[in-house]
């Protein structure tokens, strides 16, 4: 089902990987956390050979986020790399050491012309890491889809009703504190889940009562769908876990939204 006025800001499709520890400015850092990795000839040669390799997919434009000489951050983007045409403008790759992402922003038209922009960006990777890195797996595969929901949407509900009234949530506010309530309606709560799938993913359900995105202010919807173990550097595996990931937060989202299928006008 898709509609003609969707509350999406963007899609992600991410993996991380320990990246080579040689190099690396500290050492008492558990390795999927953050931390300074110096510019060595293999990062340089990494973010280099991807950018070519994107260049052959049609990303022609790339920028390089860390300058010469400066240490890179594991985890962190190096490099963004986009297409000039206008059709492929609104999705790009990010890459660095340890991190791989393909994004997609508005006008957004379905997963499948996405699935396989993700699945050319994850090949060029997997011909592009360095040596030393090119056989370890992915400590992180993961999807995300961040919406936002404006008074177009919810009309002048408040973020209390959205979550009772659209989303189903059950909240009741204990006594102690309704009793030194101004205005119920002016309660802005934020709800944050995380939950184990039957399909052995992990689903972070991410809500902000009162978000500003650019200039639109609304309510923040954000799903996360990731692997919580590791996931062999191979196309048919990583693409297993984002097709997985997509169905979970497919019909989540849908099951979520029903009641504002109307208003997001429906059209398939």
């Amino acid at each position: 089902m898709q509609f003609d006025r969707p509350p999406f800001l963007e899609v992600i499709a991410s993996l991380k990987w320990i990246p080579v520890s040689s190099g690396q400015m500290k050492s008492n850092i558990a390795p999927e956390q953050p931390q300074p990795i110096f510019a060595t000839p293999l990062q340089d040669d990494f973010i280099s050979g991807f950018a070519k390799g994107a260049a052959a997919l049609g990303l022609t434009v790339s920028e390089r986020m860390v300058p010469p000489g400066m240490p890179y951050i594991s985890y962190q983007p190096a490099l963004r790399v986009r297409a000039l045409d206008n059709e492929n403008s609104k999705m790009l790759y990010q890459v660095g050491p340890g991190l791989f992402s393909a994004h997609a922003v508005p006008p957004y038209r379905n997963w499948e012309a996405f699935r396989p922009f993700a699945q050319d960006g994850l090949d060029a990777l997997l011909m592009t890491r360095n040596v030393e890195e090119k056989g370890s797996p992915f400590i992180n595969v993961a999807l995300r889809y961040m919406n936002l929901f404006t008074s177009e949407l919810v009309g002048q509900r408040s973020t209390f009703q959205f979550f009772t009234e659209v989303m189903g949530f059950e909240l009741k506010l204990p006594e102690t504190l309704r009793s030194r309530l101004k205005d119920d309606q002016k309660v802005e709560p934020q709800l944050s889940l995380r939950l184990a799938l039957r399909s052995g993913l992990e689903m972070h359900l991410n809500f902000v009562g009162t978000a500003t995105i650019g200039d639109k202010t609304g309510i923040l919807m954000d799903i996360i769908v990731a692997s919580k173990e590791n996931i062999v550097a191979d196309h048919n595996a990583v693409s297993q876990v984002w097709e997985e990931a997509h169905t979970a937060i497919q019909d989540t989202f849908l099951a979520l939204t029903t009641p504002l299928h109307s208003t997001m006008r429906a059209i398939g």
